[in-house]
């Protein structure tokens, strides 16, 4: 009975966390191929093998940033290509935790900072929410020993500016771009900032136009 209402109570945190999985869509007629390396399983449709091959090549690179930052080894992470939008985005979603990262034609993005490479961007943010999201220390992680590393998903329920906070930090750290070097996020923050934590600024907080620059204003290298 435990272990029933332990795991339908991370089943439900996990749905209202990660909404955008339960958008995710894919072609039924879509065949698709695999690359494989030390860390990452890739998963993507015939015809895509091009940014397939880019998110590979830049595989060793965004791991070595991300856990080198975090200071966690995660277990292999699986990477869905999902071609069937022109939106520019990607999420990660647990049972099983995974990262999908849609597969859009570059162009300038708005609030999203300078940057030559989307896929970089896009990459390192999502795969920094795998790490972060699904990491297995003290007692917690002891709970997947009898429920699957499915359930290794405590971190989805921290604040946002915290989960939010550590991706910008680090696509702006790791990346030519991000969301840290974006003017129309700093502009209404850095009055905020400068403040130092003064009158009810004495927390990270979030407002309407910068929902991710005061979590990443307080990680280690964002200042």
């Amino acid at each position: 009975m435990t272990r029933r209402l332990i795991a339908t109570l991370l089943l439900f945190t996990a749905t209202v966390a990660c909404p955008d999985a339960s958008h995710a869509r894919y072609d039924a007629s879509w065949r698709w191929r695999t690359l494989r390396n030390d860390h990452f399983t890739i998963y993507y449709p015939e015809g895509h093998g091009a940014y397939a091959q880019r998110i590979y090549n830049l595989s060793d690179e965004v791991y070595g940033d991300i856990t080198g930052y975090l200071g966690v080894t995660p277990r292999r992470c699986p990477v869905v290509i999902n071609p069937g939008t022109d939106l520019f985005n990607g999420f990660f979603a647990p049972f099983p935790n995974r990262i999908s990262l849609f597969e859009t034609p570059f162009y300038t993005l708005r609030h999203f900072g300078p940057g030559s490479d989307t896929a970089d961007k896009l990459f390192t943010h999502e795969f920094t929410h795998f790490v972060h999201l699904t990491t297995k220390l003290g007692w917690y992680g002891r709970v997947t020993d009898f429920l699957g590393d499915g359930a290794a998903i405590s971190n989805v329920i921290s604040p946002g500016w915290v989960v939010e906070g550590l991706t910008t930090a680090t696509e702006t750290l790791f990346t030519d771009g991000g969301r840290g070097r974006s003017p129309c996020l700093r502009a209404p923050w850095n009055p905020v900032s400068e403040t130092r934590g003064s009158g009810p600024f004495r927390r990270p907080v979030s407002t309407p136009r910068t929902p991710l620059l005061p979590g990443a204003s307080t990680l280690p290298g964002t200042t």
